[in-house]
């Protein structure tokens, strides 16, 4: 479903920058409705083999382990993903600038990745550059239970923590400044600003946290 953010210049809807900036048109496209994601696998072994054998392989990864409890049955681990757009989608944002010298440009890019834009503002040759940096971390769960005497659960769940940092440079007359937004949201959650901007997650790093235990000797 697509929206148009009209007077804003901030391309998530966050804030605006200059409200004389007439020129620039913002379209955002959510995304997609979420598909279901796999979150839990099972493992043909027992439960202490599957145990010692996922906190040791768990340990050589790129997952940092802040809690352990053999007992609870729950490990807490925390990451940090990168690109954040292989990993979550929060829709696309469309922006066609437009300057009485620079003419006319169409931006067209995910929200969840980097972008560079610019906008004109209108009647001058004054531009407004803006770079925009995501990115994205946060923690999971991982519950690892016997089911029976042979085979043992795996289920994860993560909390996704999506940063966007927005520096904005004008020329001539407007300084530079800076901004900060963040997004939260779980597995199986859509996350939403108070703009209406939506994510969620691709599943990726659910499965890379089950593929750990899928391929344990």
């Amino acid at each position: 479903m697509a929206s148009t953010l009209t007077n804003k210049i901030l391309i998530l809807g966050f804030a605006s920058i200059l409200t004389a900036c007439a020129s620039s048109k913002v379209d955002y496209l959510e995304p997609d409705q979420q598909k279901n994601i796999t979150t839990e696998t099972v493992i043909p072994n027992d439960f202490n083999h599957v145990w010692d054998q996922y906190v040791a392989s768990l340990s050589k990864s790129i997952f940092v382990i802040n809690n352990i409890s053999k007992d609870s049955r729950l490990i807490n681990v925390s990451f940090s993903a990168n690109p954040p757009q292989d990993y979550i989608n929060c829709g696309r944002t469309k922006i066609t600038s437009k300057h009485p010298s620079r003419g006319t440009e169409t931006f067209n890019y995910e929200v969840a990745s980097d972008s560079n834009i610019w906008r004109g503002i209108d009647g001058t040759n004054i531009t407004v550059e803006q770079k925009i940096r995501t990115s994205l971390n946060g923690e999971a769960n991982i519950y690892i239970a016997p089911q029976n005497g042979e085979t043992t659960l795996v289920r994860t769940n993560a909390r996704y923590l999506f940063n966007i940092s927005v520096v904005e440079t004008g020329l001539t007359i407007y300084r530079e400044s800076s901004s900060n937004h963040t997004i939260s949201f779980a597995s199986k959650e859509t996350g939403t600003s108070s703009d209406g901007i939506k994510c969620y997650s691709k599943g990726k790093l659910e499965q890379d946290l089950l593929e750990i235990a899928r391929r344990l000797p």
